[in-house]
């Protein structure tokens, strides 16, 4: 969301708290090194948040989020790791179609919530896929 803060916080373990992490060889302005969650679908980046050049480097992507008016969540895992994710600010179409909501910060960390019969069927882990590409964008 832009303009506000959520900070859901679970002691559910959701899917991108459980992807590997791996270096993507890049590093960032202040030199902390990138990451990303292997094989998740989403656009993201990650940072350690355990040292304090990672923390810095979280903070300057936040920033830069804000800057360029960017709609993101994040996602904290237990290895150490917050994953950012940057969101389109229009809802895909099918996203819309198959969840019958706006995904945000525990979607797009790969929780789904169904009420319906209908949208539980349609939940599927392709589909999954297909939204969290849909509405997450390259990070600024």
């Amino acid at each position: 969301s832009i303009n506000h803060l959520h900070i859901p916080l679970t002691d559910e373990v959701l899917p991108a708290t459980r992807a590997p992490v791996e270096a993507t060889g890049a590093v960032a302005a202040n030199g902390a090194p990138l990451f990303r969650l292997e094989g998740y679908p989403a656009h993201h980046r990650a940072f350690s948040w355990r040292d304090a050049s990672g923390r810095m480097a979280l903070a300057a992507q936040l920033q830069a989020c804000h800057a360029a008016n960017v709609p993101y969540n994040v996602c904290f895992t237990p290895a150490g790791y917050a994953a950012v994710f940057a969101r389109t600010r229009a809802q895909d179409e099918t996203a819309w179609a198959t969840y019958g909501e706006r995904l945000g910060g525990f979607e797009m960390a790969g929780h789904f919530t169904a009420y319906q019969d209908e949208t539980y069927a349609q939940v599927t882990k392709g589909a999954v896929a297909s939204m969290l590409r849909a509405v997450s964008v390259p990070l600024p």
